[in-house]
């Protein structure tokens, strides 16, 4: 391995802790990695779910990339979400690309924001920028819409994934490191003719429904820029490190020996105790070092 990728690794691996669960829900292992570090995202989590292969019982990651980021303190983030959204409403570095209003902004080193206009909102996606953070260039999409109730801007899906009462906030659908899988069916060509390993038949829209088990299927994760395939080396790391340790687990119930590395009972990915209390209305405090470094707005929201 090149020393690049090893320095990642070895820093990836002093900043996290990782815990696995030794008790699988729904067939899969709940592993926690937590950000152990000082950086930006000092207690964020991430949640995996691992495989046991039934042939020789290592550990495996068939999503090939996390299922759930849990943000505390997320009224400081909230906050910064919110004067973004404000400025890039006044038109503050808004610039016209392919016919729509786009626009960065980097409040610090640690954080970069980019809003795009779409038709019912403004899409707004934060990277993580910060060089100590082992989620570095972890990235969440935030959607900012009109409310119908109130008529001011609402963070779509406030509600059901933010813990007010704890300040937490779990996303399951926008962040990502490495892309998500997408499925594929190759294209051969022999003598100039191009052909797929597919079997199926055409559908009344002109489709051709295929037989997923005789047709050959091949999943990819997409990378289009150098962040993304940063990002991915930096959870490829993440996803080793949590191969290891759950290795280490199923290695342990094997041998018979006590496994005690579990996740607390206080966790918010302990199955047993789910996080409650989601059905709050949006709030927001004063900025604190998040926001430190933008231009006051005020409490738009």
């Amino acid at each position: 391995m090149s020393a690049i990728l090893n320095q990642i690794k070895e820093m990836v691996s002093k900043n996290i802790n990782v815990e696995v669960h030794n008790t699988p829900q729904y067939g899969k292992y709940p592993v926690v990695v937590r950000d152990n570090s000082t950086s930006i995202t000092s207690g964020w989590e991430l949640l995996y779910k691992i495989d046991k292969s039934k042939f020789n019982g290592r550990a495996m990651d068939y999503f090939g990339h996390f299922s759930e980021v849990r943000i505390p303190q997320f009224n400081n983030l909230y906050t910064l979400v919110q004067q973004v959204y404000s400025q890039f409403k006044q038109g503050v570095n808004v610039e016209q690309r392919y016919d729509t209003n786009f626009a960065t902004y980097q409040p610090n080193e640690k954080l970069w924001f980019t809003a795009l206009e779409r038709k019912n909102g403004v899409n707004i996606k934060l990277t993580i920028t910060d060089d100590a953070s082992p989620l570095h260039l972890l990235s969440i999409n935030f959607f900012i819409t009109i409310s119908n109730e109130t008529n001011q801007p609402y963070l779509v899906g406030y509600d059901s994934a933010y813990n007010q009462q704890a300040d937490v906030f779990v996303d399951r659908y926008n962040a990502q490191m490495l892309p998500k899988k997408k499925r594929y069916v190759p294209i051969y060509k022999n003598d100039g003719i191009s052909t797929i390993k597919a079997a199926g038949q055409v559908n009344q829209q002109g489709l051709v429904q295929i037989d997923e088990v005789t047709t050959d299927i091949v999943y990819l994760q997409e990378t289009s820029n150098e962040r993304q395939l940063l990002a991915s080396v930096y959870e490829k790391a993440i996803i080793e490190i949590v191969l290891e340790k759950s290795n280490e687990l199923f290695t342990s119930n094997e041998s018979g020996s006590n496994w005690n590395n579990q996740i607390p009972s206080n966790s918010p990915f302990n199955m047993q105790q789910p996080v409650n209390a989601f059905n709050n209305v949006q709030s927001n405090t004063a900025p604190n070092a998040f926001t430190q470094n933008m231009v006051p707005t005020g409490n738009v929201f």
